[in-house]
């Protein structure tokens, strides 16, 4: 079975760990990187390979939605959302 590399992007903090913990219960999820605005994680999709993001829509300065035209080469993307 092949292991996926994961990021998790989400402005609040009670939402990162409860996507973490959720995310935790797959063995073939590897989380190798946990954001809190998706400005940090700019730098880090450009340098490394990602196969699945977990992107929150509603967030201040750079929206999920912007964030994912600039990650546009991870394959996968499941977008969460509060609201």
């Amino acid at each position: 079975m092949k292991i996926l590399k994961c990021i998790i992007i989400d402005d609040d903090e009670i939402d990162r760990m409860m996507t973490v913990a959720m995310v935790k219960n797959h063995t073939n999820y590897n989380i190798v990187n946990v954001f809190e605005n998706a400005n940090a994680a700019i730098q880090y999709v450009a340098t490394h390979s990602i196969d699945i993001l977990f992107l929150d829509i509603d967030m201040p300065n750079l929206n999920g939605l912007e964030f994912r035209k600039i990650a546009n080469t991870i394959p996968i993307c499941i977008y969460i959302s509060a609201h």
